[in-house]
């Protein structure tokens, strides 16, 4: 069993998503991704995905990849907007997505293990068979591991603005501390522009 510390620590970092690679995630004996929506594939104010992500989750999915998005949706207008970007993923041909919010498990939000094992039993995946791709590590890196999913990865935070307490209290105390203590990259441009095992 991995220790506290160790569930910070990702499996893998990489700059954004499209850096990681179909044969990376087999190697990983990877079925199902999972992917964060705010920072992860679309900058946190934005109702669209940029075309380059959406053209590598359409790649993996064509690669049998299951494709699922959990996101930590907290208000109405939080909300539509999640509905309104899995509608335009739908219709830009990137069929049967699974997404997931704290809505689906009881009001339980990540780094919660619930809304992890619900996009696993959606999905009809076993953890070990899963990987989480996000920009924070408590909330995807701890919250995916700590459910068993053996496969991390930790892009760069894509745009600008953020969840006032994610800006302030998160990312500046716990996302810093184990930052350092594993070594992960800190500065925007110290990310690999090709997935970078750890």
């Amino acid at each position: 069993m991995k220790s506290f510390v160790s569930l910070f620590k990702p499996t893998a970092v990489v700059a954004d998503v499209t850096g990681i690679s179909v044969e990376w995630l087999r190697d990983c004996g990877v079925t199902s991704v999972g992917f964060d929506l705010d920072r992860t594939i679309i900058g946190h104010s934005e109702e669209k995905i940029p075309t380059q992500f959406l053209d590598h989750l359409r790649t993996l999915q064509q690669a049998s990849f299951t494709i699922i998005i959990i996101s930590n949706v907290h208000t109405k207008q939080r909300r539509a907007r999640f509905d309104k970007i899995i509608r335009e993923v739908l219709a830009r041909g990137i069929s049967g997505v699974i997404a997931v919010t704290p809505e689906d498990v009881g009001g339980k939000a990540k780094p919660s293990s619930a809304p992890f094992e619900l996009a696993a039993e959606r999905s009809n995946t076993s953890p070990s068979a899963m990987a989480y791709v996000g920009d924070q590590l408590l909330k995807d890196v701890y919250g995916a591991a700590k459910a068993g999913y053996t496969t991390t990865v930790l892009v760069r935070p894509y745009g600008k603005n953020d969840n006032l307490a994610v800006r302030y209290l998160q990312r500046p105390t716990i996302d810093l501390f184990f930052r350092l203590y594993h070594r992960l990259p800190i500065r925007k441009n110290a990310y690999p522009r090709r997935i970078k095992t750890l």
